[in-house]
């Protein structure tokens, strides 16, 4: 009869849970009362692709760089950045956004996937105002002139469009 190895504490592996926290942060500050819609130069935090349903959206993350209201975080997001089939269409408005951080046409093999990689880091010109919906979650009539006025409490700023590249030396 063999012996068996299942009880001999010098044949298991020495395994080991680690708790990891997770590496999350404070995105910056809020915007206060007197910051207004318009332009401003902001820099590019992070941008990432998230499913919705059956496509995908572009999350921006940006810091305004300078000025009275340096530091405020604004995010921007573009639904139907791809589609069911994972396709950026190259006339669309993530696709004209990556042409503005790259400042070029996009290529097949540019990682249209990984957002990061094309616009963290990156300072632009951003147009931002609060939701262009006269209600909430999109409902109502909607213009770019409404994105000039607060319509109740629950909007906020938010970034609408990059306009430029300003770091291109």
């Amino acid at each position: 009869m063999s012996k068996s190895h299942d009880n001999d504490p010098k044949s298991k592996p020495a395994l080991r849970l680690l708790k990891t926290k997770p590496s999350v942060k404070l995105g910056g500050a809020m915007p206060t009362e007197d910051m207004l819609p318009g332009k401003y130069l902001a820099v590019c935090e992070h941008a990432w692709l998230e499913p919705t349903g059956k496509s995908h959206r572009a999350v921006f993350q940006f810091r305004i760089a300078d000025g009275k209201h340096g530091g405020v975080a604004l995010r921007q997001w573009i639904d139907g950045a791809a589609d069911t089939g994972g396709f950026i269409s190259p006339i669309g408005k993530f696709a004209r956004h990556c042409w503005i951080a790259l400042d070029r046409e996009l290529y097949e093999g540019d990682p249209v996937d990984e957002p990061g990689q094309i616009f963290s880091g990156r300072r632009f010109i951003v147009s931002i105002g609060y939701r262009k919906s006269e209600l909430p979650h999109g409902k109502g009539r909607q213009s770019p002139e409404l994105a000039m006025i607060r319509k109740d409490a629950d909007d906020y700023l938010r970034v609408h469009e990059i306009v430029s590249r300003e770091d291109l030396s």
